[in-house]
Formats: structure tokens, sequence, C-alpha cells
């Protein structure tokens, strides 16, 4: 698969964006079964790069990704609250800025 497209995973993953080589690649969308949804860059199959991602719950982080977790510095904002920095390594909590 190259270009642009839809991908309906069994595990009721949806992906709506670039693909090359059949990989999720490039800009796009992905949507989990649990209302988790990332808009971002996508890099060999994987959240790569800038995006942000919004929790089922409605708490959102926009900022750096790598291998499908917020990885760097970024903007969180949890659901009915105000923004704040957070520092990130491979989806761990390192360092909250206020």
């Amino acid at each position: 698969r190259e270009g642009q497209g839809v991908l309906l995973l069994p595990e009721g993953l949806l992906y709506e964006g670039g693909f090359r080589n059949n990989l999720m690649d490039g800009p796009g969308i992905l949507a989990f079964a649990d209302g988790t949804r990332f808009a971002g860059r996508f890099a060999n199959g994987k959240q790569s790069g800038d995006g942000t991602t919004v929790w089922a719950n409605g708490d959102l982080f926009t900022g750096p990704h790598s291998h499908a977790r917020p990885d760097g510095k970024g903007s969180f904002t949890p659901a009915g609250g105000l923004p704040e920095t957070r520092v990130y390594r491979d989806g761990e909590l390192e360092k909250e800025e206020h």
C-alpha cells in the first residue's frame, strides 16, 4: 500500500493518512478503541515527531512523540484544566513545569 488511505485493524484501531511500504507513514490520524486519538506524523508504522494525543478522558498532549508515546517537552492540558509544560521520556512523565 502506497499513498493516502484508511486502515481498520481487528483490535479496533482506525488509521487515516499516508502509507509507504504498507506502513503508516507521513501525516495521519489514529483512533484507538478506547477513544484515544493521535493526530500527527508517522514513520515506519509508528507515531513519530510532533503531534497531538487526546486521551479518552479528555486530557491532551501536544508535542514530540516517539514509538507511539509522548517523548520530549510539550504542552499537557488536563480535561477541564489549564495547560502546563511537561517533559516525557518514552511515555513516562519526567518533569512538570508550571
